[in-house]
């Protein structure tokens, strides 16, 4: 068998612990690393959002947030539909 990558984006952080992967309806990337260390008193999580480019493995970054600490994230479609996975 023989395996072919279709993602390796380095995202700039390293997670400890937890986070999450979720592939979007738009078929761009959505990645959580939950606990990030920057120093003893600095623990967040970024929310990053990676557009594919043809042709390679790796993307283009379209979207950093860094907030508080998070356990997993999720993308939602919209504010007033349910979501549908």
């Amino acid at each position: 068998m023989q395996v072919t990558p279709v993602m390796s984006q380095d995202l700039g952080v390293y997670s400890g612990a937890d986070g999450s992967a979720q592939l979007l309806a738009d078929g761009n990337y959505f990645f959580l690393p939950a606990v990030v260390i920057k120093g003893p008193n600095n623990v967040f999580c970024q929310s990053i959002e990676i557009y594919p480019t043809a042709g390679t493995v790796n993307g283009t970054q379209v979207l950093n947030l860094q907030t508080a600490e998070s356990y997993r994230a999720w993308q939602m479609p919209s504010l007033y539909d349910p979501p549908i996975t």
